[in-house]
């Protein structure tokens, strides 16, 4: 099996268990990954209702997942956080949404 189909499957993974834990708006694959279709790990933009406390999703999302044999990064915020371009961490989302790939929307 190509690293390309590894990298599909695991992200097919990821996303089936973040949608059943933490039902997110959207998710976002970013990064190498999506540039190239093939990285060492995947990058995801993870959004989430603004009643969501972030870093508990956080913690769960880190312990349902732990096991698995995909390497991941997780960026978790809010649709408020994403429209707030001139905070310092705004830049990143601006750049994430700019050049990533929705790959989930609810």
């Amino acid at each position: 099996m190509a690293c390309k189909e590894l990298n599909q499957q695991g992200l097919q993974m990821l996303t089936r268990e973040i949608v059943e834990t933490a039902h997110p708006l959207k998710i976002v694959l970013f990064g190498k990954a999506d540039e190239s279709g093939w990285t060492n790990d995947l990058d995801l933009l993870v959004v989430v209702p603004e009643e969501v406390s972030l870093r508990q999703t956080a913690f769960m999302l880190r312990e349902r997942m732990r096991c698995m044999a995909v390497p991941f990064k997780l960026i978790i915020t809010t649709p408020n956080d994403l429209e707030k371009p001139k905070r310092p961490l705004g830049l990143i989302y601006r750049h994430i949404i700019e050049s990533g790939r929705v790959i989930y929307a609810a």
